[in-house]
């Protein structure tokens, strides 16, 4: 056979043909052989065993069982009461979203007109659960709250608390409370009839108010708390005006002008100032108080706060529900308020054909007072004013005020009345000789003082410019002191704007020198803030630099503030 011919059952390619497909008249090339079988691929491994032939059942989500065949979710009500908690839904709609039929009714009502009591009840799934509330919804909230706790509890599940908003400025460590779930299941197991709240409060001579205990983070009050998320929510203040209905009967409040014109007048008096448009008298008995405001609603608040003041300090024992005294030294509530009132009534007086100047933005005044008796309190000085001069308008020979605000106005005015005071003795022919109807009287050795029977109250409407007045008026005032007293805002000797208003901080007191050139050239006219200057009256009296040579130094005894007052800020200011 020739050299050159091919074997094709060495060809792979053709390992497919057969004898019938290739055919010669000389010779037959024999068949190939056929294929070795191909091999199976070996079977998946799976995550089940085989032996068994099918994978596990799954394993079925947490859930709790309750009476008429309902079953929940837990991981469903674990989601709930963290949407409560935080604050994301209410406990109605929680309650409703977990896909059982809810029923509320309303089992009692009653309580007075302005403090209603609703005790309602819900339904689900053959259990009631109730709840009580000054209104209809909350009332269903609190009952919506209570279920959820409940079914939580039964399964033996405790959820933390959310983290609440934290203080990053605070110093002290957040201490998380105590998660309710965890003393709730004994009181679901036994779920004792819980007794009804009082229809109405009954009247007592000491008004009865709640008071939170920060500390523990309890609220000390005679209503059970409602809430069974996280830490309880201190109940809002009473209103004054709540606490006297519920507490005096026969109480009366008649509403006027600010100058006690009625209001059936088609217009109001236009020489009233903006915070005595309205004037509230608040009877109980026999006794009257009176309140002014811009508005009825503020007015009648003011008279009720005055009436709460002054019947809380005309109790002779208190108890713990009542409201923390005022801090030792302070003065009482009913003699500042007699005292803002003498200020602004004699300024109305003042300003009855006046209304050019009748409107103002800042009102202070003195007054003197024998003893602290409210009946001998007496006007020395009505003054108003915002502004200080500009470095151009000043005079040398003192023709110009550089400060007009009103309380650096009211403090001149008082140096006036003791300079006629020391003039009364001046005329008599013994002037050592002590007069009754005089502030001063002699002292041995020379000079005169205040008599001490006297005492001086400077009343500003707002809190004076400067350190005693960098705060936000909506921030909380807590009763603890200031956590940061060593701020660089904090303490700073602050100067007034020229010809407006507001005070910037001093940066380098000690090298700030002040001369009339540089003034004349358009340097800044540097006037200290009102709060450094009632620092330095605080030091230094009253009288200024030549009244020191003839009497000793007057004292401020207390200073009272129509609006604006932050205690903290005011005490380290001054």
């Amino acid at each position: 056979m020739d050299q050159n011919f091919t074997d094709f059952t060495r060809n792979d390619s053709f390992m497919t043909w057969t004898c019938g497909d290739i055919s010669s008249s000389t010779d037959r090339v024999p068949a190939p052989a056929p294929p070795p079988p191909r091999r199976a691929p070996p079977p998946k491994r799976t995550h089940y065993d085989t032996y068994y032939g099918e994978p596990p059942a799954k394993r079925p989500a947490p859930s709790i069982r309750v009476g008429a065949g309902f079953k929940w979710n837990l991981q469903t009500l674990a989601a709930a009461a963290d949407a409560v908690e935080s604050g994301g839904k209410s406990p109605v709609s929680a309650l409703n979203e977990l896909g059982v039929r809810v029923a509320y009714s309303v089992l009692r009502q009653g309580g007075p007109a302005h403090c209603p009591s609703f005790h309602v009840a819900v339904t689900v799934a053959d259990m009631r659960f109730e709840g009580w509330g000054h209104s209809k919804r909350e009332a269903r909230a609190s009952a919506a709250r209570a279920c959820l706790a409940a079914l939580l509890a039964r399964a033996g599940r405790v959820l933390p608390a959310p983290s609440p908003h934290q203080d990053f400025t605070s110093d002290e460590p957040h201490r998380f409370p105590v998660s309710e779930f965890q003393c709730l299941e004994p009181a679901v197991k036994a779920l004792p009839p819980a007794a009804p709240p009082p229809a109405a409060p009954a009247p007592s001579p000491a008004p009865a108010l709640a008071r939170l205990d920060v500390a523990n983070g309890k609220e000390e009050s005679g209503s059970p708390v409602s809430s069974l998320f996280g830490a309880a929510s201190p109940a809002a203040h009473k209103s004054p005006i709540n606490v006297l209905y519920e507490n005096y009967s026969g109480l009366a409040f008649t509403c006027s002008f600010g100058d006690g014109s009625p209001l059936t007048d088609t217009q109001a008096p236009l020489q009233l100032s903006h915070s005595m448009r309205f004037k509230v008298v608040c009877q109980i008995k026999e006794q009257k108080f009176e309140g002014y405001g811009s508005s009825k609603k503020l007015a009648k608040l003011a008279a009720a706060r005055s009436a709460l003041a002054a019947l809380e300090e005309g109790r002779a024992g208190r108890t713990d529900s009542t409201p923390a005294a005022a801090p030792q030294g302070a003065l009482h509530q009913t003699l500042a308020d007699h005292i803002g009132k003498l200020v602004n009534e004699k300024f109305n007086e003042l300003m009855k054909n006046d209304l050019v100047h009748s409107k103002r933005k800042v009102l202070a005044g003195i007054v003197i007072t024998t003893h602290n008796r409210i009946d001998d309190a007496r006007v020395i000085a009505v003054t108003t004013g915002t502004k200080c001069v500009s470095g151009e308008h000043m005079s040398v020979s003192g023709r110009a005020v550089n400060d007009c605000h009103a309380e650096v106005a009211a403090r001149r005015c008082l140096q006036r009345h003791l300079y006629a005071q020391l003039l009364m003795y001046a005329n008599q022919p013994d002037p050592r000789q002590p007069l009754e109807e005089n502030d001063l009287e002699p002292v041995e050795g020379g000079g005169y003082q205040l008599k001490v029977s006297r005492a001086v109250h400077l009343y500003v409407s707002t809190a004076p410019c400067g350190d005693g007045r960098i705060f936000s008026p909506h921030e909380h005032h807590h009763a603890e002191p200031d956590k940061h007293p060593n701020r660089l805002a904090r303490g700073q000797l602050r100067t007034k704007i020229e010809s407006g208003e507001g005070t910037i901080p001093v940066k380098n007191c000690n090298n700030v020198m002040q001369t009339w050139d540089g003034v004349m050239q358009g340097e800044r006219l540097l006037t200290m803030s009102c709060s450094d200057k009632v620092a330095r009256w605080c030091v230094c009296g009253l009288q200024g630099a030549l009244l020191s040579r003839l009497i000793r130094p007057v004292y401020l005894t207390s200073l009272v503030l129509g609006s604006l007052l932050h205690p903290h800020h005011m005490y380290r200011s001054v």
